[in-house]
Parts: structure tokens; C-alpha cells; sequence
């Protein structure tokens, strides 16, 4: 009897542990493989950086993630500063923000400006398997081929902790270290059969007493937060271990128990430990399992075929938790696993339970909820019960060769009645089900639901069953419980006229049906009438489609209705449609699955994912499979609400059941970087990584540039947004998905670059990130250039001003000596006539001719003739200012021969011009008046004769006489050579040139 109780005390045990150990909720896994871009499938580690980048390194190289791209970083001949050839074995990301990366040969650190790797001397032959950090001492503790080392990064010091070590165990020094790990200051570490705590603080190692190692042949180490010790062996006896924070006592934890298909040769691989304490165990077969302390159950995760939201088949390790609390797991092959453990609003449900394969086929049709909370879901091949207490799943469908369970296995409608009856609408014909006698009746024309191909059915407020079929509608009469058609309605006989698909009952007891090609119908049984709409040629304002899917009721009385062209709200107060398409945000027309949540946002299911439209009916979100979602496309049937308030959508790979409420209201943000800056599509050299960049000094002709952005979307990159503004630039804001802003020919100026990123198109209210640009202005638009060309305007201008007003002065000083040289020249002018007719002269030669008239009558005549021509030219010159020297020289031939008459042997004038010069100009007399000028001042004897001589030399004439002053002379003013001056300037400006030696006197006059 003792026996007995000790089995049955074991039994019930064994089934409170499998009970507690249900499956998880499924997990939203990503993937990322070198379809994706990475360089290889082998993971050997995965780290994160300073910025939330996540760093994979694989067997060929590193490569940089940031949720939609991927920067490789692999070795290089000839090229310092790339990665070495050698594999990643660990990559980690200290508290300071250093990134590091242990190698099978060296130990390097990440030199963010550069973006080169940089060895820490002294680790070249190293090969590093593991990176714990004590942030306490800010030193990094490195498992390698030849034990544990210590390096500071702030010292550079690099050593081994056992040489540090004050007291220890002598076995820690003679053990291969398979592993450690770091927690408050206590490094742990162990070799196959033993288990030591160093203290760094004071530099002790203890070894763990063997009782509280049941197991030897240790393989891998995890310290959970409250100081357990979590420990793996290998395969031989492939099991996990935990010591307890106190060091007293150790239990083990039955990992494999009743795991469904579990294969024989799974074994343990990993443990990490998540920041929620929960133990993650990655194995060799296609199996995740987690260890919930709190709960102390064990969760499993299985790899599915056909689901690419679960885990892959080989995951070897679960490497670390990002800063956005995601999971990242290396795997064999297949790149690697990431996920959110506690981020999946998203379940999936499929007709299959853990351990029998997919049950004929995935596409989800209809599904109800009966008042037990099982879950009665219709298939494309059948009829699907699921019992969520004890995860159990029941089936109905037709298999050939056996008793027909249903109509058809194609189910099209589900309900469960307020009696508890259930309400199966196949494409073959109208089943019903009683749970309480667990029987399936087949209805016929007999029960008034004939042989058809049934849409819908569903009951309104009071009661009453309607049924849509392919052709028709029928409707169980709630007092009677008799089934009518719609011809023997007197209102509905009239407002049917084909098929009814979908069919519902507004808070106004309204009755929408949903017609199969022949648009909608409005049901009112309170006032008994009936309206109709209908998309036409001529009506396009109203349906955007006549083949209706779905119809639901939102908070404020809208009515909604999908069809396979789009999405329509119809509002009944206003009798007004508004329409919503692919221009206005929906993702795809062909739309079904309508339901509104308590936030008033309206949901629907579409063939580009599950979408959500928000309360204020402007922007639409939409999730696919990326979170969570077994497939983008949905089933063209109604939706179901559960009583807990959770949604059903059907899709083509499974039912996707979520609360509406767990996914809040508004707008998530991204975290945004500048990843790279380009000038003219080349790379702007900067001293700083532009992920730090806070300013950007550019030249003039630099006003080409490229900003690209990366915003940290593990999660869906697909449905990233990013909204940038350039102030003084953009009038308005940019929102665009692909994260690259272009901007040409921006002017010279000083400007601010606003970003921001989230998963909405609607920019979130965060004031995001900017950059100070600051761009040159070229010189003639810049404000100096304006202000110094405005300032030598002026100064052009002043001058030109003072220039005019000193070219008036000047002229007028001009007008005022003309008018004084006109004067003088009419001086001299008089002057020279009255030289010309002086008393004198006229009277020496009167008495000339009077004595020649006694003594020689002939010369007399020639005498009085050269006087006549003599004052014949004076009077004929008097208008000409200017006369040629040839006419001055026959005047003067003339003159002469007067002279030489009156004086004969006394005076003597040669003449000696050049013929070129015969042409030039002179005033006209000017050679009397300088040849009597000499007689006038010289004496004129036979004895002592007076010699003048005239001849040309360039630009002047020459006028010049032997010296033989007069003591007096009588008729001389002074002013005539003056005056001769003064007339020659008014004409030229070369001067007349007069020069007096001891024995003569010359007199030069300009040639004009």
C-alpha cells in the first residue's frame, strides 16, 4: 500500500510538471542568412555595439546588421586594418562602448572613425573563446587556449589571472577551462569535473565541493541573476544542473520530459541566461527550451515545416540579449535566429496539435467560440474543436473510403447558438452538430435548408438564424423555430435578389447583408423596409464592389463593409460613403475580416497583411509576416470576436488570434542614425564616425550631398517610415522608406537636418535627431561680396559724381580762358595789325617809293606793286586764324623785297624750309612781324649787315638773327612776342621757344 501512494505521489508530480510544461506561446522568430546579405550561414558569434548594430561574425568574416542591411568586414590582403583571417569566436560590447572581437589568433577592438581593427598586443597567438567584463574594475576577462586572461582597457595591461590569483585550489592550474562566466565581481569557471569562484576583489579562487556536481563532463555555464549557478554536460550524460545562490544544494532540471518526438540523439548544446532570469537551452535537434524559475516549468519551441516565423532546425548557441531585449541565436548553416520573448502579440493556430503534422490543409475558413472557451475553427478540409485547458484538438472531416462527416470538408461558416447547438455551412449543404449528444445531422430541403453551397450564418439580438447561401437566404424564426425562405418574406422577398455572403445586426437591430455580386442590402424589421446599393457605370460613390466579405459596426455607428475593391464606410445619420483604396493607404482592395476594437481602430484583413486603420480614419498600419503573421494573406470571410475580447482573422496558412488592446494606440519610434554622408556620391571624409556627426562644415561647390539614414527595425523593417526636414530649406517634412535624402544645389547658407523614424507613415511627435550643416556661400551671393560691390558702387558713384562736378569746374574754367585766350587773341591781333599798319613803316616805305619814283621809275612800279600784295594779304588774312607756311613765305617774299629795296647790302634773309613741311600751319603775318621784330631791335648797316635766317626743324619754324642791339628803340611796347605767345597757345600746346645767345637771337614757332 506504501508502494502504491509512493507511485501515485510520483504520477501526480509527473503530471503537475507536464501540465506546467504546455508549449509557449509561439515565438515571432526572424531570419537572417546570406539570402539576406550575410557572407556565410555559419554563425560563431553575434555582439552589439555602442549603437544597437548588431556585429555577426561567421567563418569568412564580420558582418555589421541594422534590421534591413548588412556591411561586410572581411580580411584583406595588403589592406591594414581589416579583419584578420581567422575566425570570430566572440564579440563583445563593453560598458564604455567599446566594441571588441575575439579571434582564433588575436584579440581585436573596433576603431569606430576608421572603421579598422586593431589588435591588443601581445594576443596575436591567442585564441579567445569567451569575453566577460567586471564593470566594477572595468577589465575584460578573456577564456582562451591558454587560460584566463585580464586585460584593462584603460591601461593597455595585459595578464593571466592565475599569476594574479593570491590563493587557489592547485587543480585550476592544471585544467583545460572549457568555460566562465561573471557575476558581481565572482568569475566562475570550470573544467570537466570541476567548478571554481574567483573573487576579484580580492583575488581567491575556491573549488565547489563534488556533492554539488551530480554530474561530470561539464559543458557549458549560465549564472542567473539571483546567483544560481546553471551548469550542461556533454553527451554523455546530457543533462542541466542548478547550484543554488547559497552554494548548499543543486537539483536538475528534466529538460527532454515528454517533449513530443523527441529524437534520440538530441543533445544540450548552450545556456544563456535572458534579463527576466529565464534559462534558455539550445539543442542539436529542431528544439528550443526555456526554464521559467517562477514557474519552475520548462517551455519548448519547435522548428516547423512551413512556418518561417519558428525556430530554425539547428540552433548551436543563443548568444546574447540586445539593448531592445531580442534573443540572437547562431545557427549551423542557416545564418542566424533572433526574437523577442515577450513581444508576439501575435498566435497562431493551426489544425494540428504537437505532435501530428498539418491536418490536410492550412487554409482557414470561419471559426466560434462556444461557452466552454473551446474554440470550434472551419477548414478548408473540415472541422477543428480545440480544448485550451487540456490541449487537446478534435477532428471532422471527410477521408475517402470512410463515413462522411460532413457535408463537405470545405467549411464556409461556423456558429455556435444560444441553445449550444452548432451551425457548420459547408460548400456541399447545412450541418449541425449537438456537443451534447455529440452527433452530426445533415439538414435537407426537409428541414428547409436545401442542398447549397452556404456563405454564412448567424444569429441576431433576438434569436433568430439567418442562413446566406450561394442563391439564396433563409432565416429560423426564433418563437417558432421554423426556417423560412426569403420569397415568403414581404419585405425580403423583395430586397433579395442573389446569393448572400456575409450577413450582420447593427445596434439599430439593422440587418446588412452582403450580397454576392449584387453589391448591399439594409434590413430594417422595425419599421419593415429595406434599402438597397449598388456599384453601377453611373454610381461610383457609394460600393466600390458588389461582392461583399465582411460587415461590422464601429463606435460611432459607421458601418463597414470589404469587398474584393476596397474598403467602404457607410455613415447611416449622414447617408454619406467613404471610400478607401490603395491611393488612400490600403494596402491591398481585395479586403475582409472586419472588426473594431475598443480604441475604435477598425481592423482588416487584406491580402498584403493584417492592417489597422486608426480612429481618426486617415492612416492605415499594416503588419505581415515579419510580426508574427503566419501568412499576408487572408481568407475572404468574416472574423470572430471572442468573449475575452480577443480577434480571429483566417488566413491562408492558419487562424491569427491576437488582443487588439495589446497592440496600443499611436506611433512606435525608431532609433535613427546618419550612417553615411556623400558628397557627389563620394564618401565625406570626417575625423568621427557619422554616427556622431553633429556638424558638417561644406564648401561652396559641396552643395551636392546625400544623407543616409538607418533606423533600428529588427522587428519589421519593412515597415519602417523615416521623416526628415532640411530648415531653411524643406518647406514642409519628408517621409519616405527608403532612408536616403538627396538635396542639389543647396545655397550657401547655414541650415539644420531634422530626422526621425518610426513604423508609422504619420511622423511621431519626438523631436528626433538633427545635424548643423553649414554650407559655404559662393563669393558673388555671399553678403560680404553685396555689401563691398554696394560699397565700391558708392564709391563709383561718389567719384564719378566729384569727377563731373570737377569736370564742370574745369569747363567752365575752360569757357572763361577761351573767352580770356579770344581776348588776347584779338589783342594780338589788333597788336599785329597795328604793327602791320604802323606809321613808320607805311612811312619809310612811301619815302621809299617816292625816291624811286625820282630815280628809278620802273623799280618804283615793283616797289609799289609787292606793297599792294603785301597789304592785299594782310586784309585777306584777317578772318583766317591759321594760314599754310607756303602762303606765309610768298607773303614774306614780298615783305622782303621791300626790305631789301629800302636797305639793300644792309640786310640779308635767307630761307631754308623743307618742302614736306610747306603744308603745315602757322599764324597768319607771323613772319613780319618777327622779321621787323629783328630790324626793329638790331641795327642794319652795309658795313654791318643784319642776317636772318628761316628754316625748318621738326614741329617748329625757325626764325633766327645775328645779335646787333639797338641802344634804343623807339615804337617798341614790350608785349608783342608776349602776346605772339599767348596767340600760339590758344592753338597748340607746344611752346614758342625763344633763345637769346652773346651773338644771336632765335625765336621758335610751332608748326601746326
Amino acid at each position: 500500500m506504501a508502494q502504491f501512494k509512493y507511485y501515485l505521489l510520483f504520477f501526480i508530480c509527473q503530471f503537475t510538471w507536464w501540465l506546467a510544461s504546455a508549449q509557449y506561446p509561439e515565438l515571432n522568430v526572424h531570419h537572417f542568412s546570406t539570402s539576406e546579405g550575410l557572407s556565410d550561414g555559419v554563425v560563431r558569434a553575434i555582439g552589439e555595439d555602442r549603437y544597437g548594430y548588431i556585429w555577426i561574425g561567421t567563418v569568412s568574416g564580420l558582418n555589421r546588421f541594422d534590421g534591413s542591411r548588412v556591411k561586410k568586414f572581411q580580411s584583406e590582403p595588403g589592406q591594414p586594418g581589416t579583419p584578420p583571417s581567422s575566425v570570430p569566436r566572440y564579440i563583445y560590447g563593453d560598458s564604455k562602448g567599446i566594441l571588441w572581437i575575439g579571434f582564433n589568433e588575436g584579440f581585436y577592438h573596433f576603431d569606430y572613425a576608421t572603421e579598422k581593427f586593431i589588435v591588443v598586443k601581445g594576443t596575436e597567438n591567442l585564441s579567445i573563446v569567451s569575453i566577460k567584463e567586471d564593470t566594477a574594475k572595468n577589465t575584460l576577462y578573456l577564456l582562451t587556449n591558454k587560460g584566463i586572461a585580464y586585460f584593462s582597457p584603460a591601461s593597455g595591461k595585459l595578464g593571466f589571472l592565475i599569476k594574479q590569483l593570491t590563493q587557489f585550489p592547485p587543480a585550476i592550474a592544471n585544467s583545460t577551462l572549457n568555460g566562465m562566466d561573471i557575476k558581481r565581481s565572482v568569475l566562475y569557471t570550470f573544467s570537466d569535473s570541476c567548478l571554481w569562484a574567483i573573487d576579484l576583489k580580492k583575488n581567491e579562487a575556491i573549488q565547489f565541493p563534488e556533492k554539488l556536481i551530480p554530474e561530470k563532463s561539464l559543458a557549458d555555464i549560465a549564472v542567473g541573476h539571483d546567483g544560481t549557478i546553471w551548469l550542461s554536460t556533454k553527451i554523455s550524460s546530457n543533462k542541466v544542473f542548478g547550484i543554488s545562490p547559497d552554494w548548499k544544494k543543486s537539483k536538475s532540471l528534466p529538460v527532454f520530459h515528454n517533449v513530443p518526438n523527441e529524437t534520440s540523439n538530441n543533445f544540450i548544446l548552450k545556456l544563456f541566461i535572458d534579463n527576466q532570469s529565464r534559462l534558455w537551452i539550445t539543442t542539436r535537434s529542431k528544439w528550443l527550451y526555456c526554464y521559467i524559475p517562477e514557474r519552475d516549468s520548462v517551455m519548448w519551441y519547435q522548428s516547423k515545416t512551413g512556418r518561417e516565423n519558428s525556430i530554425s532546425f539547428y540552433i548551436n548557441s543563443l548568444q546574447f540579449q540586445s539593448k531592445n531585449n531580442y534573443l540572437w541565436a547562431a545557427t549551423e548553416g542557416a545564418g542566424i535566429d533572433y526574437f523577442h520573448p515577450d513581444d508576439n502579440p501575435f498566435q497562431v493556430i493551426t489544425p494540428s496539435d504537437n505532435s501530428n503534422p498539418i491536418r490536410g490543409t492550412t487554409w482557414a475558413r470561419t471559426a466560434a467560440e462556444d461557452d466552454s472557451g473551446n474554440i470550434w475553427t472551419g477548414w478548408l478540409a473540415g472541422v477543428v474543436k480545440y480544448e485550451p485547458k487540456n490541449n487537446r484538438y478534435s477532428y471532422w472531416d471527410n477521408i475517402p473510403g470512410q463515413k462522411k462527416e460532413l457535408y463537405s470538408s470545405s467549411v464556409r461558416s461556423i456558429l455556435f447558438d444560444k441553445t449550444g447547438e452548432l451551425w457548420i455551412g459547408t460548400a456541399g449543404g447545412m450541418n449541425r452538430y449537438s456537443p451534447s449528444a455529440k452527433k452530426m445531422y445533415f439538414l435537407t430541403a426537409r428541414d428547409s435548408l436545401p442542398i447549397d453551397f452556404y456563405w454564412s450564418v448567424y444569429e441576431d439580438q433576438e434569436k433568430n438564424i439567418w442562413f446566406g447561401s450561394g442563391q439564396s437566404l433563409y432565416y429560423r424564426n426564433a418563437t417558432n423555430q421554423k426556417i423560412y425562405s426569403y420569397r415568403s418574406h414581404p419585405v425580403l422577398a423583395q430586397a433579395i435578389d442573389t446569393g448572400v455572403r456575409a450577413i450582420y445586426q447593427d445596434r439599430q437591430k439593422r440587418i446588412w447583408f452582403g450580397m454576392d455580386g449584387t453589391g448591399l442590402t439594409m434590413y430594417d424589421p422595425v419599421r419593415q423596409r429595406f434599402r438597397k446599393w449598388k456599384r453601377t457605370v453611373g454610381n461610383d460613390s457609394t460600393l466600390l464592389g458588389n461582392t461583399i466579405t465582411a460587415i461590422t459596426e464601429d463606435q460611432k455607428g459607421i458601418i463597414w463593409i470589404s469587398s474584393f475593391n476596397g474598403l467602404v464606410g457607410y455613415d447611416p445619420k449622414e447617408d454619406r460613403f467613404t471610400q478607401f483604396t490603395s491611393a488612400k493607404g490600403l494596402p491591398s482592395i481585395k479586403c475582409s475580416g472586419l472588426l473594431a476594437d475598443d480604441y475604435n481602430r477598425l481592423w482588416i484583413g487584406t491580402t498584403s497583411g493584417l492592417t489597422v486603420l486608426d480612429t481618426a480614419r486617415k492612416n492605415f498600419i499594416t503588419f505581415d509576416v515579419e510580426d508574427g503573421l503566419p501568412s499576408i494573406e487572408f481568407s475572404d470571410m468574416p472574423a470572430t470576436r471572442f468573449r475575452n475580447g480577443d480577434f480571429l482573422f483566417p488566413t491562408m496558412k492558419g487562424y491569427l488570434r491576437f488582443d487588439p488592446l495589446a497592440i496600443k494606440p499611436g506611433i512606435d519610434t525608431l532609433n535613427v542614425y546618419l550612417s553615411a554622408v556623400h558628397i557627389f556620391d563620394q564618401p565625406f571624409p570626417a575625423t568621427i564616425n557619422s554616427e556622431e556627426l553633429n556638424t558638417l562644415e561644406l564648401k561652396a561647390n559641396q552643395n551636392f550631398f546625400t544623407f543616409d539614414l538607418v533606423a533600428l527595425n529588427f522587428n519589421n523593417p519593412q515597415q519602417t517610415w523615416f521623416t526628415y526636414k532640411l530648415d531653411g530649406f524643406d518647406k514642409e517634412w519628408i517621409t519616405t522608406q527608403s532612408g536616403i535624402a538627396n538635396y542639389t544645389n543647396v545655397p550657401g547658407g547655414n541650415y539644420i537636418f531634422r530626422y526621425k523614424a518610426g513604423t508609422s507613415k504619420i511622423p511621431g511627435n519626438n523631436q528626433g535627431k538633427y545635424l548643423t550643416v553649414n554650407i559655404d556661400t559662393i563669393y558673388y551671393k555671399s553678403t560680404w561680396f553685396w555689401l563691398l560691390l554696394a560699397l565700391l558702387a558708392g564709391l563709383l558713384l561718389y567719384t564719378w559724381y566729384r569727377s563731373r562736378l570737377a569736370g564742370q569746374r574745369r569747363l567752365f574754367d575752360l569757357q572763361s580762358k577761351a573767352q580770356n585766350l579770344e581776348k588776347e587773341k584779338a589783342l594780338v591781333m589788333f597788336e599785329g595789325l597795328k604793327q602791320q599798319l604802323n606809321p613808320h613803316f607805311l612811312f619809310n616805305s612811301l619815302s621809299s617809293l617816292s625816291s624811286l619814283i625820282r630815280t628809278n621809275q620802273s623799280l618804283a612800279v615793283s616797289f609799289l606793286d609787292n606793297l599792294s600784295k603785301i597789304y592785299r594779304y594782310i586784309l585777306q588774312s584777317q578772318d583766317n586764324d591759321l594760314t599754310t607756311l607756303r602762303k606765309e613765305l610768298d607773303f614774306a617774299a614780298s615783305y622782303i623785297q621791300l626790305l631789301e629795296t629800302r636797305f639793300q647790302k644792309g640786310l640779308q634773309i635767307r630761307i631754308n624750309v623743307k618742302p614736306d613741311d610747306l603744308e603745315l600751319k602757322i599764324v597768319p603775318v607771323t613772319l613780319q612781324n618777327l622779321i621787323d621784330n629783328a630790324i626793329k631791335h638790331n641795327t642794319v648797316d652795309e658795313e654791318y649787315p643784319l642776317i636772318i635766317e628761316i628754316y625748318s626743324e621738326p614741329s617748329y619754324l625757325v626764325i633766327s638773327n645775328n645779335l646787333q642791339k639797338k641802344t634804343a628803340v623807339e615804337t617798341s611796347n614790350k608785349h608783342g612776342l608776349l602776346n605772339l605767345r599767348s596767340l600760339y597757345h590758344y592753338f597748340t600746346d607746344l611752346p614758342v621757344i625763344i633763345e637769346e645767345t652773346k651773338t644771336s637771337f632765335t625765336i621758335k614757332i610751332p608748326l601746326i
